[in-house]
């Protein structure tokens, strides 16, 4: 089905791994010990932005301007990795970064830290497939800027519009789009597991 591609980029939480409760664990004890208010459709939105964007854009939106944002996000990412290895599992989609692996060059783009993302997936025993991982921290704009994405395709030394993203959140496909590259929504085989309302 990916054959006519010739790079494979693929998105960690929510797409490879199923990290998202977790996050969502993680985000409701922080935003509720300092009163950020939030709503499930306001957090679907923010999915795949990294922390201190999802805390700078909450406290934005609550007009909220005494709190030390930076602390707030590094608290829910120490929070985050405390619950990760006893929550998190990997996806149907990994089946299809096996099958290419080896095969077709495959990066994986994602809005966690680069060493964060390594050591998850080296604990899943996944990290292997991924020729390149690249996290917020090797890029300035995150999704929904391409720059991820884009950073992907040029160590994988594969034109933009050559490659495939594999993606389960709104932020990654407006990425995709903005790189040129095609998406395909993950959802579609995994069902959703953050905020469910």
């Amino acid at each position: 089905m990916y054959d006519k591609y010739a790079a494979l980029i693929f998105d960690m939480d929510g797409t490879v791994i199923d990290s998202l409760p977790a996050h969502q664990r993680a985000w409701e004890q922080i935003l509720a010990k300092y009163q950020i208010p939030y709503t499930p459709e306001v957090m679907n939105q923010l999915n795949g932005w990294p922390a201190l964007q999802t805390v700078d854009f909450l406290c934005d939106r609550a007009n909220i301007k005494h709190l030390d944002n930076a602390q707030i996000s590094a608290e829910k990412e120490v929070l985050y990795q405390q619950l990760a290895p006893k929550m998190v599992k990997i996806t149907p989609i990994v089946d299809i970064v096996k099958q290419y692996s080896g095969k077709k060059p495959i990066a994986l783009g994602t809005g966690a830290s680069t060493s964060e993302a390594t050591r998850l997936l080296t604990h899943l025993g996944i990290a292997g497939l991924f020729e390149h991982i690249v996290g917020s921290d090797q890029v300035e704009k995150h999704k929904p800027a391409p720059d991820t994405f884009l950073r992907c395709a040029k160590l994988l030394n594969v034109p933009s519009e050559q490659c495939i993203v594999f993606e389960d959140a709104q932020a990654g496909f407006d990425a995709a789009k903005a790189a040129g590259m095609t998406h395909f929504d993950v959802r579609t085989i995994c069902k959703p597991s953050y905020f469910v309302q």
